[in-house]
């Protein structure tokens, strides 16, 4: 990593790294990757995961000749972060975790400049596309080599979070832990800090947050199913 970016551009690398995180809630603020990141520590292996799939990508970035400028701006570490977060987060970070974490960064990152390429002329946005690309990608792989999956990263986390979740009304506990699982991380502390990130950014946003909440549960309520319900279970308990 010292290497791609030299030891002077360690700075430029952590401001790169906040712009990623904040880039995901499509903000620009360094304070709010900031406090994406203290919303990830509530899980360590969560923010090692995705710290180490920022600075992989960003290294890759540089190591290939990508446009310095959109290197610095976050762009390229973007899907890595929630590559590295998923990777963390259902296979561990012992040798296979790491090993995918090797391999798929760096597909990301390729298929982030290919998109990139190919929609930013036509005005349109990549988003997290590298990512559901990449993520698939591995969820096949892991499917047709019975990938092992790592236990769940369940710290308890501080006393006072867990003395605030036994307190809170079921609903605001399964808002804040569905906003968690955007993070791989469905934890109500980790999900207050994210909402407090996304209000920090726009309230407009949180309020939309909320409402698509509120839909998702009347969705749930009057349609049947089509998708296995494991994950949503796991959160409203």
């Amino acid at each position: 990593l010292v290497g791609a970016w030299g030891r002077s551009g360690a700075a430029d690398a952590g401001a790169a790294v906040l712009r990623a995180y904040a880039s995901i809630l499509f903000s620009r603020s360094l304070r709010v990757g900031a406090i994406l990141i203290v919303a990830t520590a509530t899980a360590p292996r969560g923010l090692l995961g995705g710290l180490l799939g920022a600075m992989l990508a960003l290294a890759v970035a540089r190591a290939i000749g990508i446009d310095r400028d959109a290197v610095n701006d976050g762009s390229y570490a973007v899907s890595p972060i929630l590559l590295g977060l998923g990777i963390a987060q259902w296979f561990g970070l012992g040798p296979l975790g790491l090993l995918l974490l090797w391999v798929f960064v760096p597909i990301s990152v390729l298929v982030t400049a290919a998109l990139r390429s190919a929609l930013i002329p036509a005005r349109m946005p990549v988003l997290s596309l590298p990512f559901l690309f990449s993520f698939h990608l591995l969820l096949g792989l892991a499917l047709a080599a019975s990938l092992p999956y790592a236990a769940v990263d369940a710290a308890p986390g501080p006393t006072w979070a867990t003395a605030l979740s036994t307190r809170l009304p079921v609903s605001l506990l399964l808002l804040l832990r569905s906003v968690g699982a955007l993070f791989f991380i469905p934890r109500a502390d980790a999900g207050a800090l994210i909402l407090l990130a996304l209000t920090l950014h726009s309230r407009i946003a949180t309020l939309l947050a909320c409402c698509a909440l509120v839909i998702s549960l009347l969705l749930r309520a009057y349609v049947p199913p089509l998708a296995d319900e494991t994950l949503f279970h796991s959160l409203a308990h």
